[in-house]
């Protein structure tokens, strides 16, 4: 027997023949994989949606003859009995009744929107990187072009975020140029968020990315679910998944058209991926990602860079699933 906690959606889905969910204190078990979850939770709300809806109409029913059986029993004892047992009724309904099903809970709201760039956005010739006498890739050209989505995958410590960082010039490359295109703004999104202001607060960081009023910030930070608290508390004492979504703020209020993000879902909740998935689906910019998520790269990216264990570079057409049948069956 195992037991898997986790928010990997493809782990779930070919691993797990049974699912629990903890949700508001309880429990809800469910007899198949992730899909088969999500699509019975959704099934299953509807329906208790339906009966509380029911309930409540019973019980605003029952409310109403109970009110009306005690003004009468005010002018006439003999309706005393039948109003006390009305109340009994109506207590055991309150009683019996499932809670208001919650169909959408509070989600982030992210809008990625920004300017077009040129129609080449990254040009790779011959770029190469080795460290201490190891060729993590070895020379490649690759040409980005506007609105291109594209993953670069590697085993770990394959250097797939040392490329990112090489590309963007963080890190020098040991041969080869990178040429960015005309009219392209960078948005990074970093693994380990060496890139946020730790000593600073929520409610600063927002405020000094782009100019507006402290009300403005506030509500801004609400729609990435910070509460009033976490706006003045120092970045360095968030979560990890507050920090990520400081990070999309950040993606948001600079107005990045190029974008390069860099495991951007390790921190976050299934609920907020799929927001994060959302958002990128309609950017109408260029994303380049590194991931580990197979169904977020399936869901985003129509390419994918593979850096080889021998540190070869190959360029794939397809999402991730077409990436791995062609390296199943080379």
């Amino acid at each position: 027997t195992v037991l898997i906690i986790s928010h990997d959606r493809h782990l779930l889905d070919r691993s797990v023949k049974k699912m629990f969910e903890l949700e508001d204190g309880s429990i809800s078990e469910y007899a198949g994989n992730y899909s088969f979850y999500f699509a019975e939770r959704q099934q299953r709300l509807l329906k208790l949606q339906e009966l509380y809806s029911l309930q409540q109409t019973e019980i605003k029913r029952l409310e109403v003859s109970m009110r009306q059986l005690k003004e009468w029993a005010k002018m006439n004892s003999k309706f005393a009995g039948r109003a006390e047992n009305m109340a009994k009724r109506v207590a055991k309904a309150r009683v019996e009744a499932v809670n208001r099903p919650i169909l959408d809970r509070d989600k982030i709201k992210v809008d990625l929107d920004a300017d077009r760039s040129g129609k080449k956005v990254l040009e790779i010739k011959g770029l190469s990187k080795t460290i201490a006498g190891r060729t993590l890739f070895e020379p490649f050209d690759f040409t980005l072009l506007y609105g291109e989505r594209v993953g670069i995958v590697g085993v770990n410590g394959s250097g797939k975020t040392t490329l990112l960082r090489t590309m963007m010039d963080i890190i020098p490359a040991t041969t080869g140029t990178v040429k960015i295109g005309a009219s392209v703004v960078l948005g990074y999104y970093a693994q380990e968020q060496e890139t946020l202001p730790f000593e600073s607060t929520p409610l600063d960081f927002v405020r000094r990315l782009k100019k507006m009023t402290e009300p403005q910030a506030i509500s801004f930070l609400h729609g990435l679910l910070f509460s009033y608290e976490d706006l003045h508390t120092p970045i360095r004492q968030l979560s990890g998944g507050e920090k990520s979504r400081l990070q999309m703020a950040r993606l948001m209020l600079t107005e990045a058209n190029f974008l390069l993000l860099d495991e951007p879902t390790n921190n976050l909740d299934i609920a907020s991926t799929e927001v994060m998935e959302a958002a990128l689906q309609e950017f109408e910019g260029t994303v380049l990602t590194v991931s580990h998520d197979r169904y977020f790269l399936d869901k985003i990216v129509s390419k994918i860079i593979a850096i080889g264990n021998d540190g070869r570079v190959q360029v794939y057409p397809g999402n991730f699933s077409y990436y791995f049948e062609k390296e199943r069956s080379a």
